[in-house]
């Protein structure tokens, strides 16, 4: 189970329109690999719309490939991975307590680093490509738990 945070439809198809080849786009505030039943999470969807907005704008750093050799993926990694301040670490860490409070374990095996997998970097062929008309910012208006 993850928490997805989805870009709006036209950073989609911003995205879409740079590297046509992507798959599913979310970014992934949280992974909770054993979560087998619901639980409360009322708190991190109502801290999304009460005190986000609903929508979040966060800007592109660059493309980058993540994972081991045999199942690399591209990546959208967006700026504010480090800014602790950021609305994107504060829905972490709202995601974090949630979790806490219902005693459920999060997947710690990477640090939080906020970007969007792209897909399979083999896909992709020369990541410099299409990299040019990129967007420069990238605006998320859902959020969504997944299984």
């Amino acid at each position: 189970m993850y928490l997805a945070l989805l870009p709006s439809k036209e950073s989609e198809a911003a995205i879409r329109a740079a590297l046509p080849q992507c798959g599913e786009l979310h970014l992934t505030i949280i992974h909770v690999p054993n979560a087998d039943k619901p639980f409360d999470i009322r708190t991190t969807i109502e801290y999304w719309h009460d005190i986000i907005g609903g929508r979040l704008v966060a800007a592109v750093e660059r493309l980058a490939v993540f994972g081991p050799p045999a199942s690399r993926v591209l990546a959208l990694k967006l700026k504010d991975r480090h800014s602790q301040g950021s609305d994107l670490f504060s829905l972490r860490h709202v995601a974090e307590e949630c979790l806490q409070r219902a005693k459920i374990a999060w997947s710690k095996q990477w640090e939080f680093s906020p970007h969007i997998t792209l897909g399979k970097a083999v896909l992709f062929g020369s990541v410099a490509r299409g990299t040019a008309s990129l967007p420069n910012k990238i605006t998320f208006d859902r959020l969504e738990w997944r299984s």
